[in-house]
């Protein structure tokens, strides 16, 4: 019996740009994974919050090395956040970023 998927991923996202559990990061990477990302979202198949951060995660330069480090430094004073908890500009996660090198802190 074989293991696995019966279906295969990309043949399924190249049909009908279904996704399917084992579909590779790399496919929700540059604008057309964006957009898929945004169609998932706006037909409600997964829940927003969960589907903001990994847009985040996988869009926004930096947010996913600096999320790690973020309440500290925001502690420390390195940064103000002006936006909603989970929400930064990019000048914050820079900054945010240099401190945690200068912390000698990993992600």
């Amino acid at each position: 019996m074989p293991e696995g998927c019966q279906y295969d991923a990309r043949e399924e996202f190249q049909r009908d740009r279904a996704t399917l559990a084992d579909l590779g990061l790399e496919s929700f990477l540059g604008a057309d994974g964006l957009t898929d990302l945004l169609s998932l979202f706006s037909q409600d198949n997964l829940p927003a919050v969960e589907l903001i951060r990994m847009i985040q995660r996988l869009h926004t330069p930096g947010y996913e090395q600096a999320r790690f480090h973020v309440s500290a430094a925001t502690a420390d004073g390195v940064i103000a956040p002006d936006l909603p908890p989970g929400f930064y500009w990019q000048d914050e996660l820079a900054r945010v970023l240099d401190w945690a090198e200068s912390q000698g802190r990993k992600p």
